[in-house]
């Protein structure tokens, strides 16, 4: 009965149901997009259609009028659609993405660089590199600290396929 009710409270505070699908009041038809590094800003509140990011629970599609968000980010691919229909791809390192509600969306990360930038021949022998650390490591330390290598080189083999 508690539960109910608490829903109910809730209902009648935001206008809805708890439990359904919010989209943001604020914001208008574009979403400003920014990418940034500790030591680089690769993009800077740039207005785009729609970012599509490597969430930690699956790939994420972000629009100006999305439901306010923070998700942790994996390795892998953030494509960017441009409000002239062409897709920008960048390759991220694991890290955060925050999406307000007035329409803003800030992906951060410790690395990243345009999907096009990625040497095939570099990771194909840095993913070998990894996988051999990984398979040799006895200590569970090493063995984590290859794994993260092995994934993050997978992400970048797939990035790369993906944009043939």
């Amino acid at each position: 009965m508690y539960l109910a009710r608490s829903l109910f409270t809730l209902r009648s505070s935001v206008g809805r149901p708890a439990w359904a699908r919010a989209y943001s009041a604020e914001g208008g038809d574009a979403l400003k997009f920014s990418l940034t590094m500790p030591h680089d800003a690769l993009m800077h509140n740039r207005e785009v259609k729609a970012v599509h990011i490597p969430a930690i629970d699956g790939e994420l599609s972000i629009l100006a009028g999305s439901v306010p968000t923070v998700t942790e980010l994996n390795a892998g691919t953030v494509a960017v659609e441009n409000d002239d229909g062409s897709t920008e791809r960048y390759f991220v390192a694991p890290g955060f993405a925050l999406k307000s509600d007035d329409g803003n969306l800030l992906v951060s990360v410790p690395e990243a660089c345009k999907v096009e930038d990625l040497d095939p021949t570099s990771v194909e022998s840095g993913l070998a590199k990894w996988q051999q650390e990984y398979d040799a490591a006895s200590e569970d330390e090493k063995k984590a600290e290859a794994l993260i290598g092995v994934e993050v080189h997978k992400a970048m083999k797939y990035a790369i396929d993906s944009s043939k």
